[in-house]
C-alpha cells in the first residue's frame, strides 16, 4: 500500500503517530510504502521517524526544494494552515511511478484496517475523498464562493494519479489557486474541490470523521443522512482532528486520548505522552476499546459510573459494541447485589433494539426489548449473592447512541456500605 504525507519539522512529530496508529491496526497488511514531502524535517528527526518502522514498512522523504517557487506564488488563506498544504498539488506528477497513492494529513489517527479503504476502484474520477459536512454547510451560506455542492475534505483522500499526470492537473490547480477562483477556508481544499467537482467519488463517513461530527451541530443535526453520520462518529475508522485545536495542544478536546494512545509509544512521547495517556484515561471513561476503573467511595452504598451529561461520544455505548463491567470484591455480600442501568436514546434505532445481560459464563440475566420510549428508561437485574465471587463480569450488550449511568449497590439493607467490601470496579467497551 502507497501512502503520502506532506510536512514539516513542527508536524513530524503527529505524521509519526498517524504511522504508528496504521502499523498497530494494519498488521496483516505485507507492506507499507511511506511518501513524505519533506519541507524541512531535521536529520535527528528523520531517524525518529524510522524507528517506529520494522522491515516491511519502506519510508522515503522526498525533498520539497524544488517546489518552494511554486509555494511562493501562492497566498496563504488559513492562518493556521501553512503553505506546505498546497505540496498535494504535486504528489502525482512526482511520484510518477504510481497508479494510485492514498493521501493522510498529519492531524489524524487511523483507527481500522486500510484494507477496504485501497480497495475502491476509481474508474473515472480524480479521486476519493469524504465529504466535508461542516464545509458544505458554509459553503451553501456563501455567496461569494463558488462552491455550490458537496465538498470534500482533502485530509484523506484516494488519488488517482494516472489521470492527475494525464490531465495536468497541477497546472490547473496553480491557475485556479492564483486566480483566486475560489476563496475560503481551508486553502488547498477549495481548490482540489473546484477542479476535481463532479469526478469525485464520495466516500462513507467513516473514513475522514471530522469534529464536526462530534460537535453535532446544524451542520449535522439538518442533514438526511444524520443516522450514517452518527454512525460514523461511534465507529470511526479515521479521527481527523479537523478544529483549530489539536489534541497535543488541548488535550480536552473531542476524542483526544486516541492520539495520546498512539503518540505516547512514539520516540516522542516519552513520560510526558504517557502521563497525559493516564490522566485522560481517569478523567474520560467511556472509550471503546479501553478499560477504565472509576472512582468508588467508601461513604456511599452505590458504586456509580455515569455518562450522562457528557458530550459525545463520551458517555455513549458504541454500536454494535459490547460493554464489560467487572467488579472485584474484598468479601462476599450478605446479600445480593443490583445492578441499575439507566439510560436514554436519542437516536431511536428501527431495529436490533433488545438489551442483553448475561455473567461471564455467559448466564442471561436480562434479555429484554428496549422499551418504547424516547424518553429515559430503567432496567435493573439482580446478581445473585450465590453466583458472586472474586472476580465478577457482566456484559451488556446495548444499543448505539445510548447515553448510560450505571450503578452497583445490595440488593436489601444490607447494614455494609458498599465500599467495604467492594474492592474494584471496571467498564471496558470490546468490539
Amino acid at each position: 500500500m502507497d501512502i503520502c504525507f506532506v510536512a514539516d519539522e513542527n508536524y513530524a512529530p503527529y505524521m509519526a503517530t498517524v504511522i504508528y496508529s496504521i502499523l498497530k491496526n494494519n498488521k496483516n497488511m505485507d507492506c507499507f510504502d511511506f511518501y513524505i514531502f519533506d519541507n524541512g524535517i531535521l536529520e535527528k528527526t528523520k531517524k525518529n521517524l524510522l524507528k517506529i518502522v520494522d522491515e516491511k514498512v519502506s519510508i522515503k522523504f522526498i525533498n520539497c526544494l524544488p517546489f518552494e517557487k511554486n509555494l511562493n506564488e501562492l497566498n496563504q488563506i488559513a492562518e493556521h494552515i501553512t503553505k506546505t498544504s498546497y505540496l498535494k498539488f504535486v504528489i502525482a506528477d512526482t511520484l510518477n511511478h504510481l497508479d494510485k497513492v492514498l493521501y493522510l494529513d498529519c492531524d489524524l489517527v487511523v483507527m481500522s484496517d486500510l484494507e477496504e479503504l485501497w480497495k475502491y476502484e476509481l474508474e473515472n474520477n480524480l479521486l476519493a475523498a469524504v465529504e466535508d459536512v461542516g464545509y458544505t454547510y458554509w459553503s451553501k451560506s456563501n455567496e461569494k464562493l463558488k462552491l455550490k455542492f458537496k465538498c470534500i475534505n482533502s485530509g484523506v483522500m484516494l488519488i488517482n494519479c494516472n489521470l492527475w499526470r494525464k490531465e495536468k492537473l497541477f497546472k490547473k490547480f496553480m491557475k485556479c489557486a492564483k486566480k483566486h477562483e475560489v476563496v475560503g477556508y481551508g486553502q488547498d481544499q477549495p481548490v482540489l474541490n473546484y477542479v476535481c467537482k463532479n469526478r469525485i467519488l464520495y466516500l462513507p463517513f467513516i473514513w475522514n470523521v471530522q469534529d464536526t461530527f462530534f460537535r453535532r451541530g446544524i451542520e449535522i443535526q439538518n442533514r438526511t443522512d444524520i443516522q450514517e453520520c452518527d454512525f460514523a462518529r461511534i465507529n470511526p475508522a479515521i479521527i481527523h482532528y479537523t478544529y483549530i485545536e489539536k489534541p497535543w495542544n488541548n488535550i480536552n478536546i473531542f476524542n483526544a486520548i486516541y492520539f495520546w494512545k498512539y503518540y505516547k509509544d512514539t520516540p516522542w512521547g516519552n513520560n510526558k505522552g504517557e502521563c497525559i495517556y493516564k490522566k485522560l484515561q481517569a478523567s474520560y471513561p467511556y472509550y471503546r476499546n479501553i478499560e477504565y476503573p472509576f472512582t468508588l467511595s467508601v461513604r456511599t452504598k452505590n458504586a456509580c459510573i455515569s455518562g450522562w451529561n457528557l458530550p459525545e461520544p463520551e458517555g455513549t455505548w458504541t454500536a454494535e459494541n459490547t460493554a464489560s463491567l467487572a467488579f472485584t470484591l474484598a468479601e462476599t455480600p450478605v446479600n445480593d447485589l443490583c445492578v441499575t442501568l439507566k439510560f436514554y436514546m436519542f437516536s431511536m434505532p428501527d431495529i436490533n433494539n433488545f438489551i442483553k445481560i448475561t455473567t461471564k459464563d455467559n448466564q442471561v440475566l436480562f434479555d429484554e426489548k428496549y422499551p418504547d420510549t424516547q424518553n429515559a428508561a430503567e432496567v435493573k437485574f439482580i446478581f445473585p449473592r450465590t453466583q458472586i465471587g472474586k472476580d465478577n463480569i457482566v456484559c451488556f450488550n446495548l444499543l448505539s447512541n445510548t447515553r448510560f449511568r450505571i450503578s452497583i449497590h445490595p440488593d436489601s439493607n444490607d447494614p455494609r456500605k458498599l465500599g467495604v467490601f467492594l474492592k474494584s470496579v471496571k467498564l471496558s467497551f470490546n468490539n
